[in-house]
């Protein structure tokens, strides 16, 4: 008897692994060409702050605004680190033939 799904699970552990290596990679593609305009950005404000208050007011201001993005990148960068384990855990559970 033949199993009609056989044909397709080479196709979907193909397609799983894009999506896992596309996740595992977040941080290059995503996240990474964000940062030196974010670092450029948090520089000219730290600049033009320091004019108008005290170079510490403006750079603990400056660090109060860059820590909840460093936090906010971070957190993309861990979930999508789940997402692409469990993409692993179903890509070995294909190849267990576990379907």
């Amino acid at each position: 008897m033949p199993h009609w799904g056989l044909p397709a699970l080479p196709f979907i552990a193909r397609d799983l692994v894009t999506q896992r290596d596309a996740l595992t990679t977040v941080w290059r593609w995503y996240l990474a060409p964000v940062v030196p305009g974010m670092v450029l950005f948090l520089l000219a404000v730290l600049r033009a702050s320091a004019q108008h208050m005290p170079f510490w007011a403006a750079l603990l201001a400056i660090t109060g605004v860059a820590l909840p993005v460093v936090g906010i990148f971070w957190g993309i960068h861990r979930l999508n680190r789940i997402g692409a384990r469990r993409l692993q855990a179903m890509i070995d559970a294909l190849d267990r033939g576990e379907v």
